[in-house]
């Protein structure tokens, strides 16, 4: 299991994972030339309308989880590798409507009720792997953040499966009842403005052309965990 606060931060819910060797989360693989440190989980939502800040073939999804984390090979934080070449990787999970809940989502969701206000937070704990959904499909291109200072030194990775919530447990987070903004909290959809985005998605099927498929994984110091 890792630990640790989540907050209302008045813009958005933000997971960030404690300071500490037992919390170290590592990814590499896949586009990420170098080791990056998760150190953050944020989502986006709207009150009533699909509100991922990505699309698929133009379509929304109901939410969209970040989980944000740096290049901890290059850089000595978060805060340098945010204005640096190839400083951040963001993997991005779609949250849809389901019959059945992802178990750490509907934790948080459960949690939600003891931050009702910016700066409330709250300590949890729970098994990081059962919040990635289980597929080794996705998207990669380079760009920015979508948070200010908006920082283009992001590798993005958008995984080519939602993972669910309940209507009830999306709601707890769509009726949050202080955040500053009124119908969103996601940045809208931008152009490509010539980024290339590539895929590892039915490349098994044409083994006559290039392709970047390369097997993407995070590691979770288990030495230091129970």
């Amino acid at each position: 299991k890792v630990e640790g606060i989540l907050q209302n931060t008045g813009n958005d819910i933000t997971l960030t994972f404690k300071n500490d060797i037992r919390n170290q989360i590592n990814v590499t693989g896949g586009p990420l030339s170098y080791v990056f440190r998760i150190t953050d989980v944020k989502f986006h939502f709207g009150r009533k309308q699909r509100a991922s800040e990505h699309q698929i073939n133009n379509k929304s999804f109901t939410a969209e989880m970040h989980i944000i984390g740096y290049n901890s090979e290059v850089y000595s934080t978060i805060d340098q590798a945010m204005n640096g070449v190839r400083g951040l990787v963001a993997i991005a999970v779609f949250i849809e409507i389901g019959l059945e809940s992802n178990d750490p989502l509907e934790l948080i969701t459960k949690r939600l009720k003891n931050i009702p206000m910016k700066g409330n937070k709250i300590n949890i704990s729970f098994n990081f792997n059962d919040l990635i959904p289980n597929t080794t499909e996705y998207m990669t291109y380079e760009g920015s953040l979508t948070i200010p200072g908006c920082q283009e030194s992001v590798t993005w990775i958008i995984y080519n499966k939602p993972v669910y919530l309940s209507s009830d447990q999306m709601k707890l987070f769509q009726t949050i009842p202080q955040m500053r903004w009124i119908h969103t909290n996601s940045r809208s959809v931008m152009p490509l403005n010539q980024r290339v985005i590539r895929t590892n998605i039915n490349v098994k099927q044409k083994t006559d052309i290039c392709t970047i498929e390369q097997h993407f994984n995070y590691k979770v110091n288990e030495m230091f965990t129970s």
